[in-house]
């Protein structure tokens, strides 16, 4: 740091008038080694603590200040006798050197100090680089505690110019320069903008501020932390690449499950109706009203049954492709409920269907054509897994901001191992795989219920069997958004 020299320099300096005092008391009580030896010990400490310069200036000044009042003759240079020469001699070689060789010990020490930490902050801003997926995490990763403040405050820019840190601004000039010529550039600011490039070519543009404020040891680490950086966004390009390609596989895996799901499972009813409205044109007036009758239910059955495997296939398209904000709005599950257990009783009137409603209205941030099938689709598996006379109990409370919806049936219930995959697209529970079905309507409601901000849990079994579905909905606030 900066106040380091200044503090070594009074420090040597007292240092060295403490060694001079010690040198003239220890010469006037007539002993002149002990005089000599002070004063190089202290240049020997002063060089340990300044460095090179401060080491032989010392050896320096105690040499002259020896010769000139301490030994004899006193007030000039030179020696009383030819002996008295190689004593004053050894003395001035010994602070001299004694001095400079601390002093390049310390300097040496001192660089070997800086290198180490300029080393530790590499490794340290490679080691947090490595896990980063995105422009916050590499902000993160270069400003965390200890890295320097022109590494911390770095900008980043695309090709174009534009900012991709929340450090950069919306676009910069500079940026848009070194994108041109490619070359390292600088501003009347101080500011040092580089191109972040890899062998596959140019990847961003970093702005280092301040270019005063880089101490000189540490710009010879920049071309290094450029690589770093590079390999960073490089890395982030590639994993944003394999994310594509995982999406576009699961696309593809899916648009593949849809067609042999609707393949498969319209194949029956299309044949049945096919049959019935083909007998009814060819043999209607021969048949009677009863087979009529029955032919015409049979038809109505089967187009229910495609109706609903093609809001299906729909809702899931529409789940894959994501479901927007302008898509909901306020709606009263009580009411949509109430249409819904109408329509299952029609369907089915051989089950009953307890109610026990504990609120009257319940609004809440979703979409009315959605929440409706989300609803459905429960029941229905409720009413095609359970007994036909068995009974089949939905309760409704609002608890915390939420509104709850409890659907229990008294079918054959679901395996304990089964219970985490239930609600995945295409599975089947191994004791009702023999009952028609995509295997899709249970992860369409836990979709539909996850985009209203809301969830559903399974219990089976329940008492001595059945299963048991909760969705909880947050209730919406006043202006008409999911609390």
């Amino acid at each position: 740091m900066a106040w380091k020299p200044v503090w070594s320099g009074i420090a040597g300096f007292l240092l060295f008038g403490l060694a001079t005092l010690g040198a003239y008391l220890a010469q006037n009580s007539h002993k002149p080694i002990s005089a000599a030896l002070i004063y190089v010990v202290g240049v020997t400490l002063i060089g340990a603590m300044a460095g090179l310069k401060g080491g032989l200036l010392a050896g320096i000044g105690a040499s002259v200040l020896y010769n000139f009042f301490l030994s004899e003759p006193l007030l000039q240079f030179g020696a009383s006798s030819a002996d008295d020469y190689f004593p004053l001699l050894a003395f001035n070689l010994t602070a001299l050197l004694s001095g400079g060789l601390a002093g390049r010990l310390n300097d040496r020490a001192v660089a070997a100090e800086d290198a180490q930490a300029r080393i530790n902050l590499l490794l340290s801003v490679s080691s947090r680089l490595q896990n980063v997926t995105d422009m916050e995490g590499v902000e993160s990763a270069i400003g965390a505690d200890g890295a320097p403040d022109w590494l911390a405050k770095a900008q980043f820019y695309d090709l174009q110019g534009r900012g991709l840190s929340a450090l950069a601004a919306p676009h910069d000039p500079l940026a848009d320069r070194v994108c041109s010529t490619g070359l390292l550039e600088a501003d009347g600011e101080g500011r040092v903008a580089h191109l972040l490039s890899t062998r596959n070519g140019p990847l961003a543009v970093v702005i280092f501020p301040g270019l005063a404020q880089i101490p000189p040891r540490s710009r010879s680490d920049i071309g290094t932390l450029l690589t770093l950086l590079s390999l960073a966004l490089e890395r982030m390009a590639l994993l944003e690449q394999q994310a594509e390609a995982v999406a576009l596989r699961r696309s593809e895996e899916f648009k593949t499950a849809l067609l042999a799901s609707m393949s498969h499972d319209m194949r029956s009813p299309l044949a049945a109706i096919t049959a019935s409205a083909s007998s009814l044109a060819s043999y209607g007036s021969q048949l009677d009203a009863a087979v009529q009758t029955q032919m015409l239910r049979t038809i109505e059955h089967q187009c229910d049954r495609l109706n609903r495997y093609t809001a299906n296939l729909l809702s899931m398209a529409e789940l894959q492709g994501g479901i927007g904000g302008s898509r909901l709005s306020p709606v009263d599950v009580m009411e949509i409920l109430g249409a819904v257990l109408t329509a299952v009783r029609a369907r089915s009137p051989t089950h009953v269907i307890r109610r026990d409603f504990r609120c009257t209205e319940a609004v809440v941030h979703a979409n009315a054509v959605m929440t409706e099938q989300m609803l459905h689709n429960i029941l229905d598996n409720a009413v095609r897994y359970a007994p036909s006379d068995s009974q089949i109990t939905i309760m409704t409370v609002i608890e915390n901001g939420s509104l709850i919806v409890t659907i229990r049936d008294e079918g054959p219930g679901i395996a304990e191992a089964e219970l985490p995959h239930i609600f995945e697209r295409f599975y089947r529970a191994t004791a009702t795989s023999q009952i028609e079905g995509q295997g899709l309507g249970l992860a369409i409601s836990k979709g539909f219920a996850e985009a209203f901000g809301g969830r559903i849990d399974v219990m089976s079994p329940v008492g001595d069997g059945g299963t048991q579905f909760t969705i909880s909905l947050p209730l919406a606030d006043a202006q008409g958004r999911s609390r």
